[in-house]
């Protein structure tokens, strides 16, 4: 399987080097021509691709797949530019034999609506990036002969992104009791490539780990597991959803990590041995 990678920033380079080492035909795109090297060391076949009006190179090799993920560190601004050539990259797929599109969103497009979402729930964006997030996922919906996934993901967290230093050190945190929604990058990227390999449709799937802790709970924890200055937060809960994944489970996908006191407790462990 050729599977093409738009955008290998933090998630993007972590699935592409995960399947590359498993067997898979990876081409990656990168915004910087410095960063062409780093994405052929990690075995993939490296492109410098730009979104804008101008920029979208639509007769590159790039586009030559079997699976497309869309995982560009999007610029949720007011950017027109941006959106026109994600118009132009979902024109020319409908030309191509691209068997399945995975576009990776977020959990914010369902808001907070003090209650449990799963994927049968409506997107309810209440900030501007959740409704930019949303228009990028229409973008891409309704491509003919195409299988397109959205992947809702939740907080992501892993290795170069620690949470304890997210709210170390702040006081009078709001909302301390609402629940959270994360997910590890090492789930982020196995639920990418469960969806690769399915033959079923799937159209929406949260990625967000079954265990939800209060921020309170976890913050504070991440924290002390860095060995960093405690936030503080009001014992309150205002606003929240706790997004679960029907999705995960309709696919067989076990979730690496699914107690966050117990990945901690390994994060404190690798901290303290160095």
């Amino acid at each position: 399987m050729v599977v093409s990678i738009l955008g290998c920033g933090w998630l993007g380079s972590a699935l592409g080097k995960h399947l590359s080492e498993n067997g898979y035909q990876v081409n990656g795109s990168v915004t910087r021509p410095e960063k062409l090297s780093l994405i052929e060391q990690m075995g993939m076949k490296s492109f410098l691709l730009k979104i804008s009006d101008e920029a979208v190179d639509l007769s590159s090799g790039f586009w030559n797949c079997d699976a497309l993920v869309i995982s560009s560190n999007v610029r949720l601004d007011n950017n027109a530019g941006y959106l026109n050539g994600l118009e132009s990259i979902a024109e020319i797929l409908r030309s191509k034999k691209v068997k399945r599109i995975v576009v990776v969103s977020s959990t914010s497009v369902y808001g907070e609506p003090n209650a449990i979402m799963d994927e049968t729930a409506l997107a309810q964006p209440n900030t501007s990036s959740a409704k930019r997030l949303v228009d990028i996922e229409r973008i891409f919906q309704y491509i003919p002969d195409t299988q397109t996934t959205l992947m809702r993901c939740g907080g992501l967290v892993g290795p170069d992104r620690l949470p304890g230093s997210f709210l170390a050190g702040r006081k009078n945190v709001p909302n301390g009791l609402a629940p959270v929604n994360l997910i590890h990058l090492t789930d982020c990227v196995g639920l990418i490539e469960c969806i690769l390999n399915t033959e079923e449709p799937v159209e929406v799937i949260n990625a967000v780990s079954p265990d939800h802790p209060s921020r309170a709970d976890f913050y504070t924890q991440a924290a002390a597991a860095q060995n960093l200055i405690l936030p503080e937060f009001v014992p309150e809960k205002t606003s929240w959803k706790i997004v679960k994944s029907l999705g995960s489970a309709n696919l067989g996908y076990n979730y690496q990590v699914s107690n966050w006191a117990d990945w901690l407790d390994e994060v404190k462990s690798d901290e303290l041995r160095h």
